[in-house]
């Protein structure tokens, strides 16, 4: 093990099109190792099929089997609506094909998701995503159908995600939010939130979860770190 990972390895597999590698740097802790996979991106322009074919595609196991020859401590699959399209228990299967794959423990970025929502307590939920509305359907029922009220969801309506500024990501939170809601939760990996998470638990004054943040906090947990990092919201405090 290289002296820059001396607490841990995390592996994470990205979609094609994905330029977050930066952003999760910002919610590790020294002493970690971040590294990469790839799987294609399908071009068709139905999104909930598209996602769907790739949930289901071997190229999740590939990936994973790329990333165990540097021997990761976890494996998250990190594209939010890969995971949370084909609705309950189908992001677990993914892990669990991950794990039977490669011998690590895994996770995805709905199941991190619905584990950092719950260790905060949180239950009535206002939910914000990049998606396109069938999407965006798709995500509140997967939700609901794990014991969570979502009381307001408001979508960008983006059938291809890019990189949507701090500014919009920030007015989404902002603009979904609900007296009654108990917690944000900001859907997608390919949304940046490290720099705005605490500004907007400051502003709203309650929880906000993110699909990237509780991706890291979940992976870096399998992997055996524990981390309290400041400026990265309640679920790092």
């Amino acid at each position: 093990m290289s002296e820059s990972a001396f607490r841990g390895k995390i592996g994470l597999i990205l979609t094609a099109d994905s330029e977050m590698e930066r952003e999760y740097y910002n919610f590790i802790p020294a002493g970690v190792s971040l590294h990469f996979a790839r799987i294609p991106l399908s071009l068709n322009a139905d999104r909930v099929k598209a996602n769907t074919e790739m949930a289901e595609s071997s190229k999740i196991e590939e990936a994973a089997d790329i990333l165990s020859v540097i021997k990761p401590d976890s494996i998250a699959m990190t594209c939010t609506s890969m995971s949370f399209v084909r609705g309950k228990g189908y992001d677990q299967e993914i892990v669990e094909r991950i794990e039977e794959k490669t011998g690590i423990p895994a996770t995805t970025a709905s199941t991190a998701s619905i584990k950092a929502l719950r260790k905060l307590g949180l239950k009535k939920l206002s939910v914000g995503a990049p998606y396109v509305q069938e999407l965006a359907a798709r995500l509140r029922e997967f939700l609901q159908e794990n014991g969570f009220q979502v009381v307001n969801v408001k979508s960008l309506g983006l059938k291809w995600i890019g990189v949507p500024s701090l500014n919009t990501i920030y007015r989404l939170a902002q603009e979904v939010n609900q007296v009654d809601a108990e917690g944000i939760y900001i859907a997608c990996t390919g949304m940046s939130t490290s720099k705005i998470t605490v500004p907007l638990e400051e502003d709203l004054g309650k929880p906000v979860v993110s699909a990237i943040q509780a991706t890291m906090w979940e992976a870096l947990n399998l992997a055996g770190v524990r981390p309290q990092l400041p400026g990265l919201g309640r679920l790092y405090s």
